[in-house]
């Protein structure tokens, strides 16, 4: 839920830059398209400095309070873009969702790191990908609703996440940290459930004890953990497949489907395949998720590549054909509908490989991490 009221933000700009780009935009002024391509980017400029506030504020409040802090950034500002009359307010409210965004992110997969049976990690981490349910709704309604209907709309799941979540445990591993043993084994029952026996009970609170003190006292600056081999592998495999995520172009894709079809000439109708962008993302999604323990994230991960590769072959090779040497494409008039269907059935596999072993730069030092670490230094 929390991941959707994310996603809703990735996608927005989809059916309302379609509507603000045109004579009869709803804030009374119409975007060019260079205004166009900063309110959407804005989102994700905001997540570069929430990533610093989010790694500060886990430590400090706590995985559970950091989650529900995230509602506001993430809820707050759909009111502010149903009303906002000017670019520069879209463009901050935009950079405020993305710093809940990051506050989201971070939250999300150290939590779900914390709580969740080594086993299945790799399953519960494609909850990043759940939130194509907030994509899908963005793109099957934007384009039948106003704008305003739309942005207030899209306050709900926010506001919803926080009311449910709050009676969610807090990670036994944070509590531990700070020193609450007590409060620590209370959210240990509740998570393993009532009648867990007791003596796995404090089997399992021994082994966070062991894993949050060894943390504590392998603690390392910046320098050493650039300099050390060890980690730097993984560094540069975290990094090259974030790289790897946005260069494939998921986020411009994301923010401009309709834009892309209208420019297109396309024989199928740019709200049509809005409709069918959102829909095919659903069962790739979950059919990532349940291939990822099975087949392992590098098969996942190259098919992955090979075909979004692919699909951006196409529709690239439609667009040089139709907008550069003016040739007549009515014959193959399907082709961008169908590389971009195509292609947002193979993202969800690096998105899924992303959420279940990858995450961004504040993200090094997740649990999950230091607990296959704690275990390989033994």
């Amino acid at each position: 839920m929390s991941i959707a009221s994310a996603a809703m933000y990735a996608s927005w700009p989809s059916p309302a830059l379609v509507q603000l780009t045109s004579d009869n935009s709803p804030i009374g002024i119409k975007l060019t398209a260079e205004e166009g391509s900063w309110v959407a980017s804005s989102f994700l400029l905001g997540s570069i400095p929430g990533c610093l506030f989010a790694v500060w504020l886990n430590e400090k409040l706590g995985r559970k309070t950091a989650l529900l802090i995230s509602s506001f950034p993430l809820g707050l500002p759909w009111f502010g873009i149903a009303s906002a009359r000017s670019v520069l307010v879209l463009c901050t409210l935009r950079f405020i969702a993305g710093i809940g965004l990051a506050l989201l992110t971070t939250g999300t997969t150290t939590y779900i790191g914390e709580v969740a049976d080594k086993d299945i990690r790799g399953r519960l981490g494609t909850t990043l990908n759940k939130g194509l349910i907030g994509t899908l709704y963005v793109l099957c309604v934007g384009p039948f609703v106003t704008y305003e209907t739309l942005a207030l709309s899209c306050s709900i799941l926010p506001m919803t996440f926080a009311i449910i979540f709050y009676f969610m445990p807090e990670s036994p591993y944070y509590l531990i940290k700070i020193g609450n043993k007590n409060a620590a084994k209370e959210n240990l029952i509740r998570l393993l459930g009532n009648n867990t026996p007791p003596k796995t009970i404090e089997e399992r609170l021994l082994e966070i004890e062991s894993v949050v003190e060894h943390d504590m006292k392998n603690q390392s600056t910046l320098w050493e953990f650039l300099s050390n081999k060890k980690y730097r592998k993984s560094l540069i495999i975290i990094i090259g497949i974030k790289t790897l995520q946005q260069l494939s172009g998921m986020t411009a894709i994301d923010s401009y489907t309709q834009t892309i079809i209208e420019a297109s000439a396309s024989s199928i109708s740019s709200e049509i395949t809005s409709i069918i962008a959102g829909f095919v993302q659903l069962p790739a999604t979950f059919l990532a998720a349940g291939l990822v323990d099975r087949m392992g994230r590098k098969p996942l991960m190259i098919i992955s590549a090979l075909g979004c590769a692919t699909a951006l072959i196409g529709e690239g090779s439609y667009f040089y054909l139709y907008k550069v040497t003016l040739n007549d494409v009515s014959m193959i008039s399907w082709l961008p509908t169908a590389a971009l269907v195509f292609y947002l059935m193979m993202i969800p596999l690096v998105a899924t490989e992303n959420s279940t072993s990858v995450a961004p730069a504040p993200y090094w030092r997740k649990p999950t991490y230091d607990y296959d670490q704690y275990h390989s230094d033994d």
